[in-house]
């Protein structure tokens, strides 16, 4: 963002999100393979940026809080990523959200993850997921 956030910035908004991972041979391949992705909707709102608020007394410098905007966890059946008759389930977890610090210094941040999970055969040295 670039500057000091207030409440009217654009980015404080309602999104529909597609979460969704791409698993490719190397960092050469224009194939992959697609693991299902599924749709949410997320709220983005302007954090409280006052940790004595939060707290309802004042914080030391070393103390920080986290702001969870989403944590969506979605399984898909192994087959149809597989295009097979795969037994069994695979798991995504998409997270999302804002950390602040106590430290006038410190620089408060988004964060964003996605995390997947496998049964351990179907990972492949080398390949590259994203």
């Amino acid at each position: 963002m670039g500057k000091k956030m207030e409440a009217s910035d654009s980015f404080f908004a309602n999104y529909d999100v597609e979460f969704g991972t791409r698993i490719y041979n190397d960092d050469y391949s224009k194939t992959f393979t697609q693991i299902p992705s599924k749709k949410t909707k997320v709220e983005i709102k302007m954090p409280n940026t006052d940790l004595a608020s939060l707290y309802e007394e004042q914080q030391p410098e070393t103390s920080a809080e986290t702001v969870e905007y989403f944590d969506e966890v979605f399984k898909f059946k192994l087959a149809d990523m597989q295009g097979d008759s795969t037994p069994g389930r695979g798991f995504q977890r998409a997270r999302g959200g804002y950390k602040l610090y106590g430290d006038a210094n410190a620089k408060d941040r988004w964060y964003f993850n996605l995390a997947l999970e496998l049964p351990e055969a179907l990972f492949v040295n080398d390949e590259i997921l994203y």
